[in-house]
């Protein structure tokens, strides 16, 4: 603890002889897209490991997770700010940045509606003295979902973060898949509790949902596509209609940044393959 001190002293004076020079750390896949688009790339001296998109911020130095940080991690590129999605810490870590003289920021969200995709996405913005470019992204995201064709309108959903030994576990009310399903017009079956939890086998099988949609990093934990088919309680839910499992890039199927279009289009020209 004592040479975590020590270090974080020495960053401290390194950093007010650079103050001049603005070095982001972003923490969290949504807000290094957000920082992107803004314009904000250049800036970016290091990400973390959920930071994947666009390509280039991925290319950049890694802190580790951002729910996992540590101090000596982030220290250790040199930043004046790290800015940091939900979730992002733990608390110990966030605070032994702050002590080191790092501008820490760390943006909020709680309710999962394209309002208040939109109310963040201008929080951001307002945050970089960005205003103009958030907003421009919200018009463009806008005009873009409402040019799809509403061709979901009767289809059901669930979206699943696991399908293991423990039986199936979904995405419910107030989650980014559920905006992303209301968005598609995709009725998510899943209406009896908010966040991720775990869902009865037997629902799910009884009421054999259109479209299972699950991310890409659960799906490739799990075997791959086929291995996730042979599931019993998949092979059952998907007897009738066969198995057709709509994997999504974990980014846009969990993140809340800038391509919740490219998401909703996904959804909406998903054609079953039985």
């Amino acid at each position: 603890m004592k040479q975590l001190y020590i270090f974080i002293a020495l960053t401290a004076v390194s950093l007010n002889i650079d103050a001049a020079e603005t070095r982001y750390i972003s923490a969290g896949g949504s807000i290094t897209e957000i920082m992107y688009e803004l314009g904000l790339g250049d800036q970016v001296i290091a990400v973390d490991s959920s930071s994947y998109y666009p390509p280039e911020a991925f290319a950049k130095p890694h802190v580790g997770y951002f729910r996992r940080l540590s101090a000596e991690g982030v220290l250790s590129t040199n930043p004046t700010h790290l800015i940091a999605s939900n979730g992002a810490g733990p608390d110990e870590a966030l605070q032994q940045i702050k002590n080191a003289g790092v501008e820490v920021k760390v943006f909020k969200q709680e309710i999962y509606t394209l309002d208040s995709w939109k109310e963040y996405l201008l929080e951001v913005g307002l945050y970089f003295d960005a205003t103009e470019q958030a907003q421009d992204i919200i018009d463009e995201v806008v005009i873009k979902l409402s040019s799809m064709k509403n061709s979901n309108a009767k289809k059901t959903g669930i979206f699943l973060m696991d399908v293991g030994d423990r039986g199936p576990v979904a995405a419910g009310q107030n989650t980014v898949p559920n905006m992303l399903m209301n968005l598609a017009h995709i009725n998510n079956i899943v209406n009896e509790f908010e966040g991720f939890k775990p869902y009865s086998t037997e629902q799910l099988i009884k009421i054999k949902p259109d479209v299972i949609i699950m991310p890409s990093h659960v799906v490739e934990r799990m075997g791959g596509e086929e291995q996730i088919c042979q599931n019993m309680t998949i092979a059952m839910t998907t007897a009738d209609q066969g198995c057709d499992i709509l994997v999504l890039d974990a980014l846009l199927a969990l993140g809340f940044g800038t391509r919740i279009d490219d998401a909703v289009e996904t959804l909406v020209n998903h054609e079953h393959q039985p």
